[in-house]
């Protein structure tokens, strides 16, 4: 965590990325809060309006039920009549607001003590009709719609009230969207700025060192070894770049030293053409012995035992698993590509190539594995599964630091093996998708993060002469699953070109 100390570039970068990222939780948890306050407003304005309608609704449905049941005292409209009466007493105490200077709320506290009178009047005509007083119980069912008359009366007043408030309130919601509307402008040109700020300070960092030490190597060509004076750097990964730049320059003067001890005088006191000629030379023979050197693989496997035998007598496990599944994964790569292998194999070989990615990734990736288990045995050319997973893990969690999953499955589809190499990364382009199942690979061979060097492209070839099929399935920003299929009668006697 030193570049946490140091003035680096990576310490600019995480400052920068972090007072962005805090800007937008600030604008978002704004947006977020006065949005709320917006919307409750919003269902406060409406809530009178529809529960006084909702009212008036029960109190038809109330009216209606004790007509029936005082015209044919059925019990299923006396139950109807129970119910609705319940409804109005719940509304009466919600109507009722007590002593009130607001007038709208006085004239709700009114409409409760009517809706008490309304409710006894109901009562005494149901009393009245049970005990058989046709007069008294017609007497209390007109004066219960009398009451109801005056009950309608004063809530069209109070809607009246009602939308006068909820027009206040518009207003001042109106006013309120507009200033989250002027907040998001803030904050949307406080991040541009900063943006900007960040780019041209960053620029300028990179490019002025760069600058510098072009100058040096342009001085270097024409033989000016001494003389620099230290540049002041804004970070620490170009004051490292000037060391090595100063090591490397002490190392071809004492090169140059050497080789003027081993010639003529007169040679050495040449112009700076001859010199430029001498250096060319040297680089050409350093990039020969270079190529001279590149190590064979067999050498390569070999080192690789060796250590892993050294990691088991250290006792140094994951080193030696490590080492292991590297080996394993080496040794089934070198192999000739016409070579056939059985989908048991190959899968052998992703596992070991999945443990090295787990290092790799450790919590950071997964990989899960269905295989029918009568499917192992099916007989498929070699290196086709890891291409396809390397490009997952290139391609499509090349924005993704973590929850990478890689699902390979393999199961019988009419008589075909099924293998599905599945990934939740980022998807491919509508565009990229209908290409590549045109079978188009032009621009998705092998890049220099793969290990096997193949591309889709080798993949496609391969499977084809083995009568097999390569497919695309994808949905942006949530998967791409591979499909290959293989014939299920295809025996190890067999041949194909490769």
């Amino acid at each position: 965590m030193n570049w946490l100390i140091h003035k680096t570039l990576k310490r600019k970068v995480f400052v920068f990325v972090l007072v962005i990222l805090l800007s937008y939780l600030a604008g978002f948890f704004y947006t977020f809060y006065a949005a709320s306050k917006v919307n409750t407003a919003i269902e406060q304005m409406f809530e009178t309006s529809v529960s006084l309608h909702q009212m008036k609704d029960t109190l038809d449905a109330y009216e209606q039920h004790v007509d029936n049941y005082l015209a044919t005292k059925d019990s299923d409209s006396f139950v109807a009549y129970m119910d609705t009466r319940q409804a109005i007493l719940n509304y009466q105490s919600w109507l009722d607001h007590g002593a009130n200077e607001n007038p709208m709320l006085l004239q709700m506290t009114n409409i409760s003590s009517m809706l008490n009178g309304y409710l006894h009047h109901g009562e005494e005509a149901v009393g009245y009709k049970r005990i058989r007083n046709i007069e008294r119980y017609l007497d209390s069912f007109s004066e219960l719609t009398v009451i109801r008359e005056l009950i309608n009366r004063k809530v069209d007043e109070v809607l009246t009230l009602d939308y006068d408030w909820n027009l206040e309130q518009h207003k001042l919601l109106s006013e309120r969207v507009q200033r989250i509307q002027i907040g998001l402008i803030l904050i949307t040109g406080l991040l541009i700025a900063l943006g900007v700020l960040f780019v041209l300070s960053f620029s300028t960092e990179v490019t002025r060192p760069i600058m510098v030490l072009s100058d040096r190597a342009n001085a270097i060509s024409q033989g000016q070894y001494d003389g620099f004076a230290k540049s002041a750097h804004g970070f620490r990964e170009a004051e490292q770049l000037e060391k090595a730049f100063d090591t490397m320059t002490g190392n071809i003067k004492m090169y140059i030293s050497e080789l003027e001890d081993k010639v003529e005088t007169e040679n050495r006191l040449r112009d700076s053409e001859i010199e430029r000629l001498k250096i060319r030379n040297l680089l050409n023979e350093a990039e020969l012995k270079a190529l001279q050197s590149q190590i064979n693989p067999h050498f390569l496997f070999n080192t690789l035992n060796a250590g892993m035998q050294l990691a088991m007598i250290e006792n140094a496990e994951r080193t030696n698993v490590f080492l292991e599944n590297l080996s394993n994964l080496f040794r089934y790569n070198i192999q000739p590509q016409n070579n056939r292998v059985t989908l048991r194999d190959e899968i052998r070989s992703v596992r070991h190539y999945a443990q090295l990615m787990k290092v790799r990734y450790g919590d950071g990736i997964s990989f899960q594995f269905d295989i029918a288990p009568h499917l192992e045995s099916v007989v498929m050319p070699p290196l086709i599964l890891q291409p396809v997973i390397e490009n997952g893990i290139i391609h499509g969690f090349a924005n993704r630091l973590s929850n990478r999953r890689l699902q390979i499955k393999a199961y019988e589809v009419e008589g075909m093996a099924m293998i599905e190499v599945e990934d939740n990364g980022q998807g491919i382009p509508p565009e990229t998708l209908k290409r590549l199942n045109q079978k188009d690979f032009r621009k998705s061979g092998a890049t220099e993060s793969h290990t096997t060097g193949l591309g889709l492209d080798n993949v496609y070839e391969r499977l084809k002469n083995l009568g097999g099929k390569l497919s695309f399935d994808s949905e942006w920003h949530r998967y791409t699953r591979v499909r290959i299929v293989l014939p299920l009668e295809v025996t190890k006697n067999e041949s194909y070109g490769g």
